[in-house]
């Protein structure tokens, strides 16, 4: 936790988010910057590039813990229920993140927390900080469309899947390609 006050103090974008997250999950319509997501391998995520322009914004807790290996395993295992939906990244904030692939998922890095802490989805871990377990449901503008609050991922996928649905429905119906 030390270190983290520490980088925040060092890094001004670091500390606005972390005064950020203290307002709370972000609620639709609230415009999310998501300039600086990198994914595993450090390189940046071009979010226009994706294959669909409905994403989702899976937070994960640390993958030191039990609750975010099994969360992780679960979006791993049922990634395809939204690959013809959605683009899906997930990020265990403050975790190293796994060699292993993840088929269908965008592992998203955040060592410091800072985006997730820019989407009022962090919390302590003990003396660390890491990801509540919240999904966001995002426009290719970095719009949240829907918050899914934290609960086990097999309880949160009908919510998401109902707001998947709903975007891509608001942007058939604006004629835009999703």
């Amino acid at each position: 936790m030390l270190l983290f006050l520490l980088m925040a103090i060092l890094d001004p974008e670091v500390a606005d988010a972390y005064d950020l997250a203290g307002h709370g999950l972000r609620q639709p319509g609230a415009t999310v910057p998501m300039s600086k997501v990198v994914d595993r391998h450090g390189k940046a995520v071009n979010l226009q590039a994706l294959d669909h322009r409905v994403r989702l914004m899976v937070m994960v807790e640390p993958l030191g813990r039990d609750e975010g290996l099994k969360r992780l395993a679960w979006w791993s295992t049922n990634a395809a229920q939204f690959k013809g939906l959605a683009s899906v990244m997930v990020m265990p904030c403050g975790s190293a993140l796994p060699a292993a692939k993840t088929p269908g998922l965008i592992l998203l890095d955040d060592p410091q927390c800072r985006q997730a802490a820019l989407f009022g989805s962090i919390r302590t871990y003990g003396k660390d900080l890491g990801a509540l377990p919240a999904v966001f449901v995002i426009d290719d503008s970095g719009v949240v469309r829907a918050t899914i609050e934290p609960a086990p991922a097999k309880e949160q996928a009908p919510k998401i899947l109902a707001a998947v649905r709903r975007l891509r429905q608001q942007l058939a119906q604006q004629g835009q390609r999703y």
